[in-house]
């Protein structure tokens, strides 16, 4: 995702169809957003999880883009790494974004809160 209107076209959609959503901020040069890709989102149990869920990923690599501030606006994000969950009515499931670097069994109980 690249742009606020994307964002929220998806966010629509998700709540249409009645899918809790998992928003995760990314940039290219955030080494804690590599490793969760690679280690977290890619552990399975976490993929089964996440089957019922909208994964949206919006790219926040270029930090001076007009877009990219305005989708880290959106949740008031700060910076990657940066989660934020919302239940299937497209509710805030955490008090605000959830920094940092997750690993499976972290990012499993947060899941299980939802």
């Amino acid at each position: 995702i690249s742009t606020l209107n994307d964002l929220e076209n998806t966010l629509a959609a998700a709540k249409t169809a009645g899918k809790p959503v998992i928003i995760d901020y990314y940039a290219d040069w955030c080494t804690d957003c590599l490793r969760m890709e690679k280690a977290t989102f890619a552990d399975p149990r976490v993929r089964q999880a996440l089957a019922g869920f909208a994964r949206l990923q919006p790219d926040v690599t270029n930090t001076g883009d007009g877009e990219v501030e305005a989708m880290k606006k959106r949740f008031r994000v700060y910076g990657p790494p940066a989660m934020v969950l919302l239940d299937a009515r497209g509710q805030p499931a955490s008090a605000g974004p959830i920094y940092g670097f997750h690993d499976a069994d972290d990012l499993l109980s947060l899941l299980g809160k939802i």
